[in-house]
């Protein structure tokens, strides 16, 4: 499952791989879709309890642009958005 993999990349990835740039479809979803859907739905809540704070924040810091991209879009009407 997802939240599994998510337990598993901080548990192994190093500062590094934490730190990389988004991906391509990443940053095509950020900059050129109209409507994106996101479904949060983790088999298993505290997956992430484990986890330390700075390893989650480095990949959080990764994803400023991102974000940025994101409200910016969303703020504009460019882009519409769905989370549940």
């Amino acid at each position: 499952s997802f939240s599994e993999t998510s337990e598993l990349y901080f548990k192994y990835a190093s500062d590094e791989q934490l730190q990389a740039p988004p991906s391509p479809i990443e940053m095509a979803s950020r900059t050129s879709y109209d409507a994106l859907l996101t479904i949060q739905a983790p088999s298993n809540v505290k997956s992430l309890s484990q986890v330390g704070p700075a390893k989650i924040t480095l990949s959080r810091r990764a994803g400023t642009e991102l974000s940025k991209i994101f409200w910016q879009r969303m703020s504009s009407g460019e882009m519409r958005w769905c989370g549940t």
